[in-house]
């Protein structure tokens, strides 16, 4: 099977308020994993308390130790804040009582300003004794470069382990930054770094790798946060603030799951269905149109048969969502066409049949190829650009062309196209470049594969077939947020199902409550959410539901998810998403002293709203405020919605009730304000059994409860794009695109 060049993906960055890295040591092992994920945290802090001068103690993990003075050290409720007040300044914090030697380190560390004269550094430290410690460093310059480097301490030395190594085209003037390493091993240790711009995915090489057999570090040590100014800083006082902190012993936790790609499907066609097209390697099963006995796979192609002229045959991909897209796909044809062409079609954005972007391959009767781009509204096509030539090309039967398209971007969308002949080197350049800016086509919606035998063609049946397919995300700017409510329930697939949905989706993972059925007990969440979904564990950010409260104080949730979801004696929490603010909120109004007026909750939504005055921001709980299904409206949540909608909030998602439905922008009142209101989602399609609908409320613009999957959010500075992606075998899809008010 023949096989295509790597797609290049553009790299593109977004402007945000706060300099922010995360920072993640993670080291694989070969050991299981336990049969708890929480069992394995040695240090969590999400940093929700006030304290100045000191930062208290973590979530988990005891008590912080600082060193030298203690005025630099605060806690204001968000954050573990380090002043660096002179050049040269250096602080470190470090938890005395987490002692691990191969761990997975996770926090975030954010600077007030942009750093001039020279860098200012964060650390992790790693095996931190009274000896030395190993160091994952982070330089942030002046010019927005960020780079890397990993060292030794030992007494008052350090040592660096190898050259610094620059992130190409990684600026962290332009928004979040995130750091991968890894430590494993003794004598020697082996250490790996690597960088990217948070909400992207994460690259597969690593730009520094380093080894060291120091006798005094090859044992267990304490975890510990660093930050440190250049003696040639102008601007000090810098302020570094960290927040969710994870530390987890993987030699018992075992490795975690790998990150997902933006390869988000492809396919080979190496398998053999005599009707159909089955199942991608990577994508999800092929849906098509019309009768299944005109598609096959014959262990080498997807074949459409093309039986009379003007006959058309489509395949495509629900569980494929992008709205920037690289497509790429091999063609060819049994016989050249008579009397007129047969077209090969790649499409962008396939909302419907009758709706897409098409990067087409026509195939004459003189044997010649031709690439052209087009829309399709509401069944009408027009062409986008004039038609190309592929130049010094003649097709003969069987002859492979390969062909690339792009649909990329809003308002408007650029369409390119090029082709070649398969084998032979990519043209450089693209053949066509156009844009358009129909309205209904700037969102996300699936690919697929298209045929169409024109009308006066003399010599059917033509076999059209596909091979090698690859699909690529190229939005590395938009953050994902994806994920569903009312999840594990043991002696179900369901929810295996949906998690293997996540598998290949990169972005952060929500919940919206009911996470473990039907009590969300510890060794529910154990044996009925941990074998699915919980192997995403270190990229969820959890909400908690009723199910969860029928353990007193819901200490399974707690206990699982640990720091990742708050404060056990609240369950809300706030983090930032790109450009966006996200809340999780807690809809267990009786088991938290209410959400009203004068509740602790409502207290600190407001403060977090006048804190984080994000220009684009949701919320995450678990009973919907807005609802047709068996619960109905939640009116105890309507305090939460009144103090959202006033701050402008763009997204509500909830579970609760077992169905998916998409409600219209909403005000207080729940009546429709498409300037300013709330638009909601109910979720509650991560694996439980599904229930019907009841009285369908004004407002609600989409439902469906037959279809167990997985919304995906595609957040931008200035909108969003959402996608709900069914689980094999179910063809229910919603797709769409907002605004940010």
């Amino acid at each position: 099977m023949a096989r295509w060049p790597v797609v290049r993906r553009r790299r593109r960055f977004l402007a945000v308020a706060a300099l922010a890295v995360s920072v993640i040591v993670v080291v694989p092992v070969v050991d299981p994993p336990p049969s708890s994920a929480a069992a394995a945290t040695v240090a969590a802090d999400s940093f929700t308390r006030a304290l100045s001068g000191s930062w208290g103690s973590a979530v988990t993990g005891g008590p912080w130790t600082t060193e030298g003075s203690t005025a630099p050290y605060s806690v204001d409720g968000t954050a573990g804040l380090m002043v660096l007040d002179t050049p040269g300044a250096n602080r470190a914090a470090a938890l005395p009582a987490t002692v691990a030697l191969e761990v997975d380190v996770a926090f975030e560390v954010a600077l007030d300003r942009a750093p001039t004269g020279s860098s200012v550094w964060a650390y992790g430290e790693a095996r931190r004794t009274a000896s030395g410690s190993y160091r994952l460093k982070v330089r942030l310059a002046p010019n927005g470069g960020v780079y890397l480097q990993a060292s030794r301490v030992v007494g008052t030395t350090e040592s660096p382990l190898g050259s610094e190594v620059a992130v190409s085209g990684l600026s962290h003037l332009s928004g979040a930054v995130r750091v991968r390493g890894q430590i494993t091993g003794t004598a020697p240790t082996s250490l790996r770094l690597r960088a990217w711009r948070t909400g992207a995915s994460e690259p597969a090489d690593w730009p520094l790798s380093a080894t060291d057999s120091t006798a005094a570090l090859q044992t267990s040590g304490a975890i510990g946060l660093r930050a440190y100014a250049s003696r040639s800083l102008t601007n000090a006082p810098i302020t570094t603030r960290f927040d969710e902190l994870l530390a987890v012993d993987v030699a018992a936790a075992g490795p975690p799951s790998p990150p997902p790609s933006t390869t988000i499907a492809t396919d080979a066609f190496e398998r053999t269905t005599a009707t159909g097209w089955g199942t991608a390697d990577k994508g999800g099963p092929w849906s098509i149109i019309g009768s299944s006995s005109q598609y096959r796979v014959d262990g080498t192609t997807g074949v459409m048969s093309l039986s009379a002229a003007g006959t058309g045959r489509a395949a495509w991909l629900p569980g494929t969502v992008p709205r920037d897209t690289s497509m790429a796909a091999t063609v060819s044809v049994d016989r050249i066409p008579n009397g007129s062409s047969i077209w090969a079609y790649l499409e962008a954005r396939r909302s419907s049949s009758s709706a897409a972007y098409r990067l087409k391959l026509r195939i004459g009767p003189d044997a010649g190829a031709y690439l052209r781009v087009s829309r399709v509204m509401a069944g009408s096509e027009t062409n986008l650009a004039a038609e190309v030539r592929l130049t010094g090309v003649t097709v003969t039967p069987g002859l492979r062309l390969r062909v690339r398209g792009e649909a990329s971007g809003a308002d408007p969308t650029t369409l390119r196209a090029r082709g070649w002949v398969d084998g032979q080197v990519e043209p450089g350049t693209w053949a066509i470049s156009v844009s358009d800016a129909t309205a209904s086509l700037q969102g996300t919606a699936p690919v697929g594969l298209s045929s169409y035998l024109s009308s006066g063609a003399t010599n059917p049946p033509i076999s059209m077939r596909f091979d090698d397919l690859e699909v690529t995300d190229l939005d590395q700017t938009s953050a994902v947020l994806v994920g569903a409510g009312d999840i594990g329930v043991c002696g179900s697939t369901a929810d295996e199902s949906t998690a293997a949905l996540l598998d290949g989706i990169a972005g952060t993972i929500f919940t919206a409550g009911d996470n473990a059925y039907p009590s969300g007990t510890p060794s529910q969440f154990q044996d009925c959410y941990g074998p699915s979904w919980g192997r995403h564990l270190s990229r969820t950010r959890p909400a908690s539901g009723n199910h969860e409260y029928d353990t007193p104080g819901a200490t399974g949730y707690f206990g699982y998810f640990g720091a990742l979801a708050g404060d056990p004696a609240k369950g809300w929490y706030a983090y930032d998403l790109g450009a966006w603010r996200i809340r999780v909120l807690n809809s267990n109004c009786a088991q938290i002293g209410g959400c009203g007026a004068g509740s602790a909750q409502q207290a600190w939504l407001e403060s977090d709203i006048a804190a984080y005055p994000a220009s684009c921001s949701a919320a995450v709980w678990h009973q919907a405020r807005f609802s047709s299904g068996a619960h109905g409206d939640q009116a105890v949540v309507a305090p939460l919605w009144n103090a959202l909608y006033a701050a402008g909030t763009e997204v509500v998602i909830a579970g609760h009730d077992h169905d998916y439905e998409r409600f219209a922008p909403m005000d207080a009142t729940g009546a429709i304000d498409p300037t300013q209101g709330i638009r909601s989602f109910v979720v509650g399609t991560g694996g439980v059994g599904l229930r019907p609908f009841a009285t369908v409320r004004a407002g609600s613009e989409v439902r469906d409860a037959s279809t167990q999957g997985v919304l995906r959010l595609t957040l931008r500075d200035d909108g969003y794009d959402w996608s709900f992606i069914p689980i094999p075998g179910r063809t229910f899809t919603d797709n769409g695109s907002g605004t940010c008010h």
